[in-house]
Formats: C-alpha cells, sequence, structure tokens
C-alpha cells in the first residue's frame, strides 16, 4: 500500500501555473464524431481561464476514446488581445476495424500435490478480429465485431461462434454518465463424439446471450466511478447408448458478476502509453450457481516513464514500466446435499494474490501522407506471481515474453512468445463429507 501511494506521489504531474484565457474550443479533423461528444469529452469549457495541465488532461481523454488514433491541442489567438482559441485535431480510427493477435507459449510447471509430477505444453492462441461501428444522433455508437481462431493459413469458428453487438452512450442530457450495453451472440450447438475405449455419445449446448452492462461517472478531470453487470447463461446435455438403454446427463451453469470500481488515471493514452500513473481499485462479486465468490480487495498501480528523442517524427527511445497489484478473495462454500444424505463442502477461504510485471519497450511513431499514423514497438517483459490461502503458500508463476506490436487508423497487431513457469505447492481445494 506504502508502494502504491508512493507512486501516487512520484508520477503525479505538477501544476502548472499558466493560464490562457480561452474564448472558443473547436475541432477538426472530425469527419464521423459530433463535437457534442468530443466537447463534453474534454471536460472544458470556453470563456474562462484554462491552465496548460487541463488542456492536457482534455486532449488525454480524448485520445483514449476507443475511435480516435489520437488527438492534438493546439492555442490560436483570437481577435481580442490576450484572448486564445484551443483547437483540437482528431485522428478517427476507420469505421471498419481489425486486430490480428499471433502469440507462442511454452508452459512448464511442476506440481507439488498429491498428484506429483511435471508437465510442458506448448500452445498457440492466434486470433483475428473484424468490427464495425457507427455513429448516430450525437452521443451513440453502435458496434459489432467478429473473431476467428487462427491455426496456421487455416481459419476456423470458436466455440458457439460468438459474436458482440453494443451500444455505447456518452452521455445523458448534458450529464458525462457513460453507459455500454454489450450482448456476446452464441449458436446452440450439437454433434456426436466418438472416443477409443468409450462408448460413443451425442451432445447439445444451449448459450444465452451473454450480457456486459458497464456505467461510469466522472468525478474529477482524471478519476471516475464505475459499475458493471455480467450474466451468462447455458445448458448442456449428454447422452450415450441406444434408445432404450440410453444414459442422460444434463447440466445448466449461469453466471453473474458485479463490480463497483474506482480509477485514477494520467497516462496519456490507452494504447501503449508513454507516460503517467493509472490507479484501479475494484470489488467484485462472482456468483456461478451456488458458489460465489467475493472480492474483497483488489487494487492495481500501473507506473509509465519516457525517453523520448525530440523530431518530426516520435521516437520513445526507451519507455519503463511496472504494475503492481493485489487482491483479498474471499471464496464461500459450496454445499449439495446428494440423496438427503451427505453434505459434500468445497472451500478455499481467504485467498491472497500479488502480481508484479515490469518491462522495457521502445516505439516509433510516424504519419504517413496525413492519412495515417503508424506506431510500432518492441517490449521486453517479466511477470511474477505469489498465490497464498489462509497463512498457506499455494503457487508461484513467472513469465518472460517479447513482443511486438503496431497500430494504424484500421487496426493493430500484436506479436508475442513467452515462457511460463508454475510451481504448485499444495492442492486448491479441501473436500470432505459430513452426515446431515
Amino acid at each position: 500500500m506504502v508502494y502504491l501511494w508512493l507512486c501516487l506521489w512520484l508520477q503525479q504531474e505538477p501544476a502548472l501555473s499558466q493560464t490562457f484565457d480561452v474564448v472558443a474550443i473547436q475541432f477538426e479533423g472530425n469527419h464521423r464524431v459530433s463535437e457534442t461528444l468530443l466537447r463534453s469529452q474534454t471536460g472544458l469549457k470556453a470563456g474562462r481561464a484554462l491552465s496548460e495541465s487541463q488542456i492536457v488532461v482534455a486532449e488525454r481523454r480524448l485520445s483514449r476514446l476507443p475511435f480516435i488514433l489520437f488527438a492534438e491541442a493546439r492555442l490560436s489567438k483570437a481577435d481580442a488581445y490576450g484572448t486564445y482559441r484551443l483547437i483540437f485535431t482528431i485522428h478517427e480510427e476507420s469505421l471498419v476495424f481489425s486486430a490480428l493477435e499471433y502469440r507462442e507459449e511454452t508452459h512448464d510447471a511442476d506440481l507439488m500435490t498429491t498428484n506429483q509430477g511435471l508437465f510442458q505444453e506448448e500452445s498457440s492462441q492466434n486470433q483475428v478480429q473484424l468490427g464495425a461501428r457507427w455513429f448516430f444522433g450525437t452521443s451513440f455508437l453502435a458496434y459489432v465485431t467478429k473473431g476467428w481462431d487462427l491455426d496456421g493459413v487455416q481459419v476456423s469458428q470458436p466455440d458457439g461462434k460468438p459474436i458482440d453487438v453494443g451500444l455505447t452512450l456518452y452521455q445523458m442530457s448534458g450529464i458525462p454518465l457513460f453507459l455500454n450495453l454489450n450482448y456476446q451472440v452464441t449458436q446452440d450447438e450439437s454433434g456426436r463424439l466418438e472416443a477409443q475405449g468409450f462408448a460413443p455419445f451425442s451432445y447439445e449446448r444451449e448459450r444465452g446471450a451473454a450480457t456486459t452492462l458497464t456505467a461510469a461517472y466522472p468525478i474529477r478531470a482524471a478519476q471516475w466511478i464505475y459499475g458493471q453487470w455480467d450474466h451468462f447463461d447455458e445448458k448442456q446435455s449428454f447422452r450415450t447408448g441406444a434408445a432404450l438403454d440410453s444414459l442422460a446427463d444434463t447440466t445448466e451453469n449461469t453466471q453473474q458478476a458485479y463490480q463497483l470500481g474506482w480509477v485514477w488515471d494520467t497516462t496519456d493514452r490507452t494504447f501503449l502509453p508513454r507516460k503517467g500513473l493509472r490507479l484501479d481499485t475494484v470489488y467484485e462479486r462472482r456468483e456461478q450457481d451456488q458458489l460465489v465468490f467475493n472480492t474483497v480487495f483488489d487494487i492495481t498501480s500501473e507506473s509509465n516513464t519516457m525517453l523520448r528523442i525530440p523530431s518530426s517524427n516520435q521516437l520513445d527511445l526507451l519507455r519503463v514500466h511496472s504494475l503492481a497489484g493485489f487482491s483479498l478473495a474471499n471464496n464461500q462454500a459450496l454445499q449439495l446435499e446428494l440423496e438427503g444424505k451427505q453434505k459434500i463442502r468445497a472451500s478455499k477461504g481467504y485467498e491472497g494474490l500479488f502480481d508484479y510485471e515490469g518491462w522495457v519497450a521502445t516505439s516509433w511513431s510516424w504519419n504517413w501522407q496525413n492519412f495515417s499514423r503508424f506506431q510500432v514497438g518492441n517490449e521486453w517483459k517479466v511477470f511474477a506471481r505469489a498465490e497464498w490461502q489462509t497463512g498457506s503458500h499455494l503457487s508461484d508463476r513467472y513469465r518472460f515474453s517479447i513482443g511486438s506490436y503496431a497500430r494504424m487508423r484500421w487496426g493493430q497487431v500484436r506479436l508475442q512468445i513467452s515462457y511460463t513457469q508454475d510451481d504448485v505447492q499444495t492442492s486448491e481445494y479441501v473436500i470432505f463429507t459430513e452426515e446431515p
């Protein structure tokens, strides 16, 4: 906790005393985004003196919008002596966007449980996404995204063939209230599987739309509170054997999650931040049928510093990042009654988790024929995690990764190769029975 507040004290930018009498706030380059939406996101009003720090924060707020590649602010002299016009140049992303992610991971695990052993696995998590967004009214944004899995040059559909559809509201009657409603629609699945040594069986899976509702409200220029609700349910049925000699099993799974959080953010942009600090605290309650997980305390701090070479293009020679997080969870007991005689209870009690991630990155940004800005870079990361439960040490995890990334107006590409080492010290659940 001391470390986090020390980061706040060291990283917070000093207040800049110089102010400017701004008589007008103007926008240029916004061909699709309404001026009303942009003006509401700056948090500024014309006709008053604005400080340099207020203008910088407004520029960052605009650059963090998902449909803006970056925003630039400049002052221009107005007609009256000593007055200025504040002009924001907006560089929008394309209405049709894409993302390509290629990840190769080698995973070593040493399981120090009752079933001791070592295993190693190599996995590829490659995906390509396509999406489109539409603006309507002055504050509404609708979007749809679709993803596919990649295996070499082969493209396949994820389970359920999910499609995300969403609607975002950036203000309501002049109130800077952010609302986002996302539906993930999936198809019902059915089929027949055969495995050597087992009787063939058929299966059916029905999924409802996974729903996420998010609301956020700014309380200061760099702070806001937010809440989120997630809901998901599915039904799976399995059947083996002939019609008269069959074995059927049906399971239903319903999950809900609630989050309430506070964010303090002075980073200069969401994607590839170069400087600033982000502090995030969250309370979470997650329900899955009869099993309830309560995150009592979850706090994350991200620090960014940068060394830049001034030029017509932007070369970030060295960016040093650190990310630290701590959470304390109270995972309540699961109780099942079998034939009215026994109860099976699985409980994890209190669990603590500490994460630390540090990385060094370089990046280069440049404009190309006034059409797009390219951001290309490399990063080297080290990740460490320690986990314990009610006083006993559970596991350690270390990850080393090397990645490259590129972002432009119509999408982004990310490549990553990583190695992960797990040392698990004890079994995760304690299961026992008791008579009623």
